[in-house]
């Protein structure tokens, strides 16, 4: 019954009509990555747990989305998609065409690169504007698995327009690791952002309803530095070294998921508890617990409150440094 209402509503703000038509004006402007990579010497030589902690951070093999920004040959994507010792890039436009791509330059904070292709011509979507964005507005997500013709056209509303930092807009439209770095446009096409941040380590997963797209405005303002071959590594950051989200109970914010020998389990913090707040501040998202690690530097100690079961516990964490 609720997927059913959900889909009349999405249907009501994207008729039939209109999502095929939407698809016909995207579609050229969005390209499919095969990324082949070199295995990475660092490996050389580790153990099986170290090897499978580094290839939790990495991304998974297989087929991702890059969305046409100049029409000179200039095509962005997550960074995410490209990161690691990267081999060659095959791009794939659609209307079948190949051709070897270049990664000029990129933003690790923002996830966002840019690749390069030696053509012209090619089919630019018009730039909408974030800022005149509401929440409860219908968006699409689109993406092209090389081994389709179509594209794919996930469809959904802006859940909220002031994300990681406010550089990028939240949707509920699925995203997954096939059509991040594609387009999420606006119900007449225009590119509001470029699908981003759904690394296998984000707790929200794939598909869960919570994707992130890197506003048009800030991916605009990179441009000019990406081109020129600028690579925009990521600030270090504190890190607790949890995965958590927010408690259906609304207690506070639950830990999904403790990283091995990080900060959190070495202050035994367990998955199953919930932090209530931080430094005596209420918490009730995962948004908010990270904006409070981000005001402490790597080295600080945070104080954290926890319900364990029916215990309420106090518990010192000295943070890390993110990975």
């Amino acid at each position: 019954m609720i997927v059913s209402l959900a889909m009349t509503i999405l249907l009501q703000l994207f008729p039939r009509e209109d999502l095929r038509s939407l698809q016909q004006k995207v579609a050229p402007s969005v390209v499919a990555l095969r990324v082949e990579r070199e295995s990475d010497p660092a490996s050389a030589g580790m153990g099986g747990t170290q090897r499978s902690l580094l290839d939790y951070y990495r991304r998974p093999p297989g087929e991702a989305t890059g969305t046409v920004i100049g029409e000179e040959g200039l095509i962005v994507t997550s960074f995410f998609n490209v990161a690691g010792t990267v081999k060659k890039i095959v791009v794939t436009f659609h209307d079948g065409r190949t051709l070897e791509g270049t990664m000029l330059g990129y933003d690790q904070e923002r996830d966002i690169a840019l690749i390069g292709v030696a053509t012209k011509g090619l089919a630019v979507l018009e730039r909408g504007s974030t800022s005149a964005l509401r929440q409860g507005e219908p968006v699409a997500a689109v993406g092209r698995p090389s081994s389709s013709a179509e594209a794919t056209l996930n469809v959904g509303i802006v859940s909220a327009i002031h994300r990681w930092e406010d550089t990028a807009i939240q949707t509920d439209a699925e995203l997954n690791y096939g059509n991040v770095g594609g387009p999420v446009v606006d119900r007449n096409g225009k590119l509001l952002g470029v699908a981003c941040h759904i690394d296998n380590r984000a707790f929200w997963g794939q598909s869960s309803g919570v994707g992130f797209a890197t506003k048009i405005e800030e991916i605009d303002k990179l441009l000019p530095r990406l081109k020129a071959g600028e690579k925009i590594e990521k600030r270090k950051r504190p890190s607790l070294g949890v995965m958590a989200a927010e408690d259906p109970a609304g207690r506070g914010v639950s830990i999904m998921q403790v990283t091995p020998d990080s900060p959190a389990a070495q202050a035994g913090i367990r998955e199953g508890d919930i932090i209530v707040d931080m430094e005596g501040e209420p918490l009730e998202t995962p948004e908010e617990l990270a904006a409070q690690i981000r005001r402490k530097k790597i080295g600080d100690e945070a104080r954290l409150t926890l319900l364990r079961g029916g215990e309420r516990l106090t518990i010192v964490v000295r943070l890390g440094e993110a990975p």
